[in-house]
């Protein structure tokens, strides 16, 4: 969705034309089961979901799990991708969820134990990681100034 192609055929300039012309490709969101694994490989959250050796995943919807608790809440009831509708279920979830506790979690989280683990590093360069990690951004100057005393 970062490319300029996508943004260009995704644009729209005044009004909306009829949907019927396919003037402009439809934005559309991710299915539930690439939102997890999205999620599940940025934050290093470790799904206990072992791949099945003929190719399908544990942990689907009813069988138990981080994966299943995240798909039950996430699964799109429209038929359409484009006519997805969002809950504050969802976003509590999302803030609240295990994923997100375990990324934030010391004993749990694999980039926070392997930045504070790290003796090559010091504090101003371990909390620059944890920017990036989190934010996606170096840490400005005057976040270092009150961070790092």
């Amino acid at each position: 969705t970062a490319s300029k192609t996508y943004q260009l055929t995704s644009a729209v300039d005044g009004p909306a034309d009829d949907p019927r012309l396919f003037a402009r490709m439809s934005v559309k969101g991710l299915t539930a089961e690439q939102l997890y694994d999205s999620l599940a490989l940025a934050t290093g959250f470790e799904t206990g979901d072992a791949p099945d050796p003929n190719g399908a995943v544990n942990g689907t919807v009813g069988s138990g799990g981080a994966r299943a608790e995240f798909l039950a809440k996430f699964s799109n009831v429209a038929d359409k991708r484009t006519e997805t509708q969002t809950s504050i279920l969802q976003a509590l979830s999302l803030m609240n969820g295990r994923i997100t506790a375990d990324a934030v979690s010391l004993s749990r989280s694999k980039a926070l134990a392997g930045v504070l683990d790290s003796p090559f590093m010091d504090d101003h360069q371990k909390l620059d990681a944890l920017y990036l990690c989190a934010l996606s951004r170096p840490m400005r100057a005057s976040e270092a100034e009150r961070m790092v005393k």
